[in-house]
């Protein structure tokens, strides 16, 4: 696996790119999957129940997909989450209650990393820009580097 996928670029994903449209895209995005190479995590898939819409319509059946959250995934977003707390503060997460997705994101991308040969680190993709305490700012802090999801199509040399 070398990319977590956070809510944000999934939204993003059907916003942008309709699969209507862009079928090779979903085709590429399910091998990528298939191949475990893109996974998210098990809040990303409440984020996105509460939506309810296409995104999560397309992607609930996908179980190899949702990463579990271990004992240790736990431990390590709860002191993500005390160390900065503003990260499950932001007027931007009004549609979570009282675990939103995003320092589990960071939690798991640290512990794989941790387990992980040195050259082979997992990366963020994820729309959030860089201010202050979303996942950019907060992962960089971690050496986790974040990118949106029109990067991780270039860095494939996917082309539609």
């Amino acid at each position: 696996m070398e990319y977590l996928i956070d809510t944000s670029s999934l939204i993003d994903l059907e916003r942008r790119y309709p699969e209507n449209v862009f079928k090779t895209l979903y085709n590429n995005i399910d091998i990528e999957i298939s191949n475990g190479r893109l996974r998210t995590i098990e809040q990303v898939l409440s984020e996105l129940k509460k939506g309810g819409d296409k995104v999560y319509t397309r992607f609930k059946n996908k179980k190899d997909f949702f990463l579990k959250t271990s004992s240790e995934i736990m431990y390590k977003a709860y002191t993500i989450t005390a160390n900065y707390p503003q990260i499950i503060n932001n007027s931007r997460l009004n549609n979570t209650e009282n675990d939103p997705a995003d320092p589990y994101l960071i939690a798991t991308s640290i512990i794989l990393n941790n387990s992980m040969l040195q050259d082979n680190h997992i990366k963020i993709i994820t729309e959030e820009d860089t201010k202050k305490n979303h996942i950019p700012d907060i992962a960089k802090k971690f050496n986790i580097e974040c990118i949106r999801i029109l990067k991780f199509f270039q860095v494939n040399n996917w082309e539609f």
